[in-house]
């Protein structure tokens, strides 16, 4: 019984992140201020997060997508910028962490919406397109050919055996997303305002430069972000 409790409660668990790995990342070996990789990376995550929106995938999928996105350039054995593209290890990310999941999504898919989200004529993204799209871009700015989707596919699916093996083919993601509402419901509170406000703190921590997901794990990320909207509310 002692075994089976174990067994079920690392599935509530994360490989974290160590110190030295936080403070010693491939691309600092290669000479990338902390400053630019931590900004570059911040780019990468929001670029994740559009794109997952964009293919309809559900946030938990996303969500997973964006640690393993993170996870993958973390400490000396990582990713570094100077030799991987941020477009390219996002977009492998999310199509491994969607390929493993209830709502699997094609090559096609992924990179068309890729293509669009780097489009520098139609992207919505700020950091891409920072004028922002006036009028309707025109498909050819961002549509790809059948010579670009096949080398790109190439790229893609390289990518993913790279991420895969730079994971030790770990690609566990818990989430506190999954244990928010049972909390939520032990504790009492019924406020659906209170539950909204958690998840978008959950959410935006995703983003959060501290690197929260990688560092924490699921339940005390979820205690500690519980008590600001529940201290708000009252």
């Amino acid at each position: 019984m002692a075994r089976s409790s174990a067994d079920g409660l690392k599935y509530l668990s994360n490989a974290l992140a160590t110190p030295e790995q936080l403070s010693n990342s491939s691309s600092a070996i290669d000479g990338i201020a902390p400053e630019l990789e931590a900004s570059i990376r911040f780019a990468g995550t929001q670029l994740t997060q559009a794109a997952g929106v964009l293919l309809r995938l559900s946030q938990d999928i996303i969500a997973q997508a964006i640690v393993t996105f993170t996870r993958f350039w973390i400490g000396a054995e990582g990713g570094s910028l100077r030799i991987y593209s941020v477009k390219d290890v996002s977009a492998a990310a999310l199509y491994m962490t969607a390929k493993l999941s209830f709502q699997p999504t094609s090559p096609r898919s992924v990179l068309n919406v890729y293509n669009f989200l780097v489009s520098k004529d139609a992207s919505p993204l700020w950091f891409i397109n920072p004028k922002g799209v006036s009028e309707k871009p025109s498909p050819e700015t961002y549509c790809l050919s059948e010579g670009g989707y096949q080398s790109q596919r190439t790229v893609l699916l390289r990518i993913e055996s790279i991420i895969l093996r730079t994971l030790g083919f770990n690609t566990h993601v818990a989430l506190p997303h999954t244990i928010a509402l049972t909390y939520l419901q032990t504790l009492g509170v019924s406020s659906s305002a209170v539950a909204q406000r958690v998840f978008e703190h959950l959410n935006a921590a995703l983003l959060s430069p501290q690197l929260l997901y990688v560092t924490h794990q699921p339940t005390p990320l979820l205690c500690l972000l519980y008590t600001w909207p529940h201290e708000k509310s009252g």
